[in-house]
């Protein structure tokens, strides 16, 4: 999906070389899409492989999409946010941890975020989305970066 915030939006679609944030739930993904990104964009990347038919025959191995994304922008942050979702038993909490870690880069203060969350989920969820979209936040710690070796 295409996200545009401005004070005046042409069309929803993002051109392409002109994208800031690409935020991708699987690495493959984040390959396809590098044509859209900016020089210098941030780039966010769910440890999460979906192999596709080539890959899965055998005819090709997975691709390391590092190297493919490196040639537009060195800010790549690879997150464990599949693997934070299930440690929290709820596999499909990948998209809140993500949300998280794409807050860090966005204006709004994390209050504001939580506020949105409280509001537009049901109170029986709300909870174990709000530690998912903090541990998303985690994710993109200096300590994480150090870690990973990422965003230079």
């Amino acid at each position: 999906s295409h996200v545009r915030f401005s004070e005046r939006v042409a069309s929803p679609l993002i051109p392409y070389g002109k994208c800031d944030i690409l935020l991708s739930f699987e690495e493959l993904e984040a390959a396809r899409y590098v044509r859209y990104l900016k020089k210098d964009a941030v780039v966010i990347i769910n440890r999460y492989r979906l192999a596709p038919p080539s890959v899965i025959s055998g005819q090709e191995p997975y691709p390391d999409v590092v190297p493919i994304i490196r040639e537009k922008t060195r800010n790549i942050l690879m997150v464990e946010g599949s693997a934070v979702a299930e440690e929290m038993g709820n596999a499909r909490g990948v998209n809140i941890i993500l949300l998280g870690v794409l807050s860090t880069f966005l204006e709004p203060p994390e209050s504001v975020w939580i506020d949105a969350i409280n509001t537009m989920l049901k109170e029986k969820i709300r909870a174990v989305n709000i530690e998912g979209f903090k541990r998303g936040r985690q994710l993109n710690s200096p300590v994480m970066h150090n870690v990973q070796g990422g965003m230079s």
